[in-house]
């Protein structure tokens, strides 16, 4: 007959409950001992029937003093019930295990224990007549765990295998921290609270953490999104401690404290395979530069993803030069090596040395870090830069002029070629300059002829042009006139004066000509023959004082004087 405390309850080794760790683990027992009766081993009708609180025959378990966060209610919402094991008047029942049982508000769990008569030999269960309602038999007690028992164990990159800084770039921090015997509070989902977990860190920024609770309150899953900027130079230590408000004991669980480490990758390292182009090598042919990558590993990815063209592109745009560039692109590369192409430009020049600057964006790099230059950097800033010259080389102008005697220039344009080498022509007009070795210099071509030259720029090849000069009747020298063209910085796209050692000059010979006088009505007239050349000088009739006077040079009036003078002493 069941009566109230008509069932004496035993713990294992003597305890005064259940330990909420052993229900926990699934190692609970309790063991019932039925007072004036004994139990029927009726297992299938225990197995089938005494889980409903409502209705059945067999015992029944309530909760309802007190109700705990997460005690032994929690077994009743999940249908995780105890088994049976039946001996006369022992009934041993053994709770299955239940990760997330804990108790918090106070430290004693009592649960009521409550039975109908199908399980006890005797029919007549209530003190009442009304057997239609289950009986209070007696309680049993669920103990709060000991403190000292509670443990936090802490899941990361860095515990299940090592951690570096380029997958904080790339993946972001996952932590998982796991509670045993114990459960977290609702303020464990404050992102402002959970941040006193970590140590102040300078590197690692915690704004826009991401905290989940799961696995019915028994982790905290720490999501930290990936940092770009993410960088160290040596391994980052971050203690993680667990706060006692964050529990529902409000204890500090053991192994509460853990250091993650965050390991440092070798910063990337870049350097090119050569130290110098010169503009007559981008004139002359195709050029290659290979970038080498030391600590680190291109990732441009799969030809097929649409991310590839996008790196290729992204690296292409950050080659620059400062005095502008030939066309350039990818040739080849590999995890390691990247070979960059220079197209061949027959027009390409420049006016003082030009720098390459190649920067290595981190988009393309495999760790996401930016990659140093060896052995030092133009810039740190936005990227590491490496750098090359290609140094301008001396122009040259060639220029190939005839020998002529002076009746050419008189009669017949001059018409001649001019190549440039190491320089190209700024305008597509010419006008050349011109250096005159003669000793009559305002008589004959700077005077006559220079300023009627000009010529047109070979737009196929912007380093030749030709020149035509116009003829002059006027045109008379004296002397061998040496005539050299050169061409003023204006006309040259470098800006540099092209050296003539490679131009052969216009040689232009005087004639020596027969003087003749033909008497007419009105006096003497003379002709001046310069058809052909006459050696021994020029050969004279008979002339007066004023022909002499009128064609009198500087020179001559001078001596003259002197020589009247001398004469009149």
């Amino acid at each position: 007959m069941c009566i109230r405390d008509s069932v004496n309850v035993e713990y294992p080794g003597g305890t005064s409950g259940v330990a909420a760790e052993n229900m926990w683990d699934g190692t609970a027992t309790v063991t019932l001992n039925l007072l004036g009766d004994y139990w029927i081993d009726n297992q299938t009708f225990w197995n089938n029937q005494a889980q409903s609180t409502t209705s059945g025959n067999g015992p029944l378990f309530d909760v309802s003093r007190p109700i705990q966060p997460n005690g032994y209610s929690l077994l009743l919402q999940t249908n995780l019930w105890p088994t049976a094991t039946f001996s006369g008047r022992k009934m041993v029942l053994k709770f299955p295990a239940r990760h997330g049982f804990a108790l918090s508000s106070s430290p004693v769990e009592t649960v009521d224990i409550y039975w109908l008569s199908r399980i006890i030999n005797e029919t007549n269960t209530c003190d009442s007549n009304n057997c239609a309602a289950p009986c209070l038999c007696g309680t049993f007690r669920i103990l709060r765990a000991d403190p000292n028992n509670i443990r936090a164990t802490v899941s990361s990159q860095a515990i299940s295998g090592t951690l570096w800084e380029s997958d904080v770039r790339k993946t972001g921090l996952y932590i998982s921290i796991y509670l045993k015997y114990d459960i977290y509070t609702t303020s464990a989902t404050r992102a402002i609270t959970v941040r006193r977990i970590f140590t102040i860190n300078d590197y690692l920024s915690l704004t826009d953490m991401v905290l989940t609770v799961t696995n019915f309150t028994t982790e905290l899953q720490i999501f930290i999104p990936p940092q770009i900027e993410y960088n160290v130079a040596v391994n980052d230590k971050i203690t993680i401690v667990l706060l006692s408000q964050l529990l529902a004991a409000q204890v500090v669980p053991g192994g509460a404290t853990t250091v993650l480490t965050i390991y440092a990758v070798p910063t990337p390292q870049t350097y090119l395979d050569r130290y110098v182009l010169t503009e007559d090598d981008i004139r002359a042919k195709e050029n290659t530069l290979v970038l080498q990558l030391q600590y680190d590993t291109f990732c441009f990815g799969n030809s097929w993803e649409p991310s590839y063209a996008q790196k290729l592109n992204l690296f292409i745009s950050q080659v620059t030069s400062s005095g502008g560039l030939a066309r350039f692109s990818i040739a080849s590369f590999t995890t390691t090596n990247l070979t960059l192409r220079i197209d061949k430009d027959k027009n390409y020049d420049i006016s003082a040395t030009s720098i390459i600057k190649i920067s290595v964006p981190r988009e393309v790099m495999c760790s996401l870090e930016y990659p140093k230059a060896i052995p030092d950097a133009v810039s740190p800033d936005p990227y590491y830069l490496l750098s090359m010259p290609i140094r301008s080389t001396p122009g040259k102008l060639y220029a190939t002029l005839p020998k002529v005697t002076e009746q050419f220039p008189r009669t017949t344009p001059l018409f001649f070629n001019v190549e440039l080498s190491g320089e190209t022509f700024q305008t597509s007009i010419l006008r050349p300059s011109f250096n005159v070795q003669s000793a009559d210099p305002q008589r004959g071509f700077i005077s006559s002829i220079a300023s009627s030259c000009e010529g047109m720029r070979d737009n196929s090849n912007r380093s030749r042009g030709n020149i035509t000069c116009s003829y002059n009747s006027s045109y008379d020298v004296s002397v061998v006139e040496n005539v050299t063209v050169y061409f003023n910085s204006d006309m040259v796209a470098g800006k540099l004066l092209a050296t003539t050692e490679n131009v052969v000059p216009l040689v232009v010979t005087p004639l020596i000509g027969n003087l003749t006088v033909d008497q007419n009505n009105s006096g003497r007239v003379f002709y001046l023959d310069e058809g052909k050349v006459v050696s021994g000088g020029f050969s004279f009739t008979a002339v007066s004082y004023t022909h002499l006077r009128a064609h009198e040079t500087p020179e001559h009036l001078v001596c003259r004087l002197l020589l009247e003078k001398k004469k009149n002493k």
